[in-house]
């Protein structure tokens, strides 16, 4: 306990009190009372300077702004901006002109009819969609845009003639067609 105590002692013994002046506190007032004006002086000084300097950096980016618009036009153009439509220029067109009958010469042995003879125009399938394969003890059954179906059935006038494992065969008209359950990535 002694040793602790001599400890503290040896502490306060360190520590040195100034001594009051009557005077001295008199004008410490007076000159705490000069540092707080000056201090709030140059508070309102500093706010002062830095909302006009923020004003001024404000206006100077709206007129660099301005004038980079307008003397830079092509730069924003490629920039999501449309381009300037072409100009049309109208042919006058004379009577003279039109009145001359255009020439068609076709030949003979390439027409129409015996081209569309030789090409079968199959009509477009409809959008069909597998989103599954069902299985049960008697049948399979398939859900072919989100309508279940078997075998036999008829979906917006495609029939559907088999179900596999992976894949349903549909006939549409006289082509036989395959929607297929592997997904692709």
């Amino acid at each position: 306990m002694s040793i602790i105590y001599d400890a503290l002692k040896k502490l306060e013994g360190r520590r040195v009190r100034p001594k009051k002046d009557p005077l001295a506190d008199i004008s410490a007032d007076k000159l705490t009372a000069n540092q707080t004006e000056n201090k709030e002086q140059k508070k309102k000084n500093f706010k002062l300077k830095s909302a006009a300097i923020y004003i001024f950096v404000v206006i100077f980016g709206f007129i660099s702004a301005k004038l980079i618009f307008n003397y830079f036009p092509s730069f924003w153009n490629n920039y999501g901006r449309s381009k300037p439509k072409e100009r049309i220029e109208l042919i006058n067109v004379t009577a003279t002109d039109a009145a001359k009958p255009a020439q068609q010469i076709l030949p003979k042995d390439t027409a129409p009819s015996t081209i569309a003879g030789q090409q079968k125009r199959y009509e477009k399938a409809p959008e069909l969609e597998l989103n599954g394969i069902f299985y049960s003890e008697d049948e399979s059954y398939a859900l072919v845009n989100n309508q279940i179906v078997k075998a036999g059935d008829n979906i917006d006038g495609v029939d559907i003639v088999e179900i596999n494992e992976n894949n349903v065969k549909v006939r549409f008209g006289d082509r036989d067609l395959i929607l297929d359950n592997t997904k692709t990535k």
